[in-house]
């Protein structure tokens, strides 16, 4: 999944389209019964904003100096 997310990222236009692309992927490549869980995301450092897909991985943490908290 690596590789293909490598090979994906810079015709994607942000992280729901990579889900939905790599989902294609895996479904084609993956017996049934078996699946994968994926957390991708991406920062925009200008101003700060993370725009993110979790695909079935348990909720994601946010860090800072005030602790962490879930993510939505």
């Amino acid at each position: 999944m690596i590789s293909s997310a490598r090979v994906l990222y810079d015709t994607c236009s942000g992280p729901d389209e990579m889900a939905q692309r790599l989902n294609a992927v895996m479904h084609r490549s993956t017996d049934a019964g078996h699946f994968v869980t994926m957390f991708f995301g991406e920062l925009d450092l200008t101003n700060g904003r993370l725009t993110y897909v979790n695909a079935g991985h348990n909720a994601p943490l946010l860090m800072s100096a005030g602790g962490w908290r879930e993510l939505p």
